[in-house]
């Protein structure tokens, strides 16, 4: 803070780091129940949920790594 003398900097930025958690948890709070609102007619208004794509699940995983090194 530009205004404050430097003594007051590091007691400053505490408090800020602090207002900012709450104003994230509680963000976080509004859109999490926001997800879980029903609509006029009761209907479920939540996000899809994401499935990992079928396929072979025993498959090496570095098949699937692009390799790009020089040839």
């Amino acid at each position: 803070m530009a205004f404050l003398p430097d003594v007051y900097g590091d007691m400053v930025s505490k408090y800020v780091v602090t207002i900012h958690a709450l104003l994230v948890t509680h963000m976080h709070l509004g859109l999490w129940k926001s997800d879980r609102a029903k609509q006029v007619m009761l209907d479920d208004i939540s996000l899809a949920i994401m499935y990992p794509a079928p396929g072979n699940q025993d498959a090496d995983p570095s098949d699937h790594v692009l390799d790009i090194a020089p040839s």
